[in-house]
């Protein structure tokens, strides 16, 4: 075993080698390069966060231009098929409507069943 005078020259042997080390792991340079990496990371992490939220923003806005066209379509398309009468007179327009559908229904079977023709161009 190592005797305490001994022990003692080795400690001091050591730690001098160590106070001359270049290696400055632990020191105020690293210290300074630690910091300016986190902040440059989180600037650009930001900038990565913003640029996901454009992306999101304009799809949304995309679809929701398109439910909206959608929707005012089925508002016109509804209003289109109403009768513009108020409801004691609307049975009027409802059975003409029930009358030209039924025409346009049976047509085709007519002109097959009885042959007729289209009047001819002079």
């Amino acid at each position: 075993m190592l005797s305490a005078a001994q022990y003692e020259a080795l400690k001091f042997c050591l730690l001098s080698v160590r106070s001359r080390s270049t290696n400055d792991a632990y020191g105020t340079m690293t210290f300074i390069f630690t910091i300016l990496f986190v902040v440059v990371a989180n600037v650009l992490l930001l900038n990565v966060l913003v640029a996901l939220f454009n992306v999101t923003i304009t799809r949304v806005n995309k679809g929701a231009h398109e439910s909206w066209s959608f929707h005012r379509f089925l508002l016109v398309e509804e209003y289109r098929k109403k009768s513009p009468f108020p409801p004691p007179f609307n049975a009027i327009h409802y059975s003409l409507d029930l009358t030209v559908a039924f025409i346009e229904f049976v047509t085709p079977y007519v002109v097959k069943a009885f042959g007729v023709l289209k009047p001819e161009k002079s």
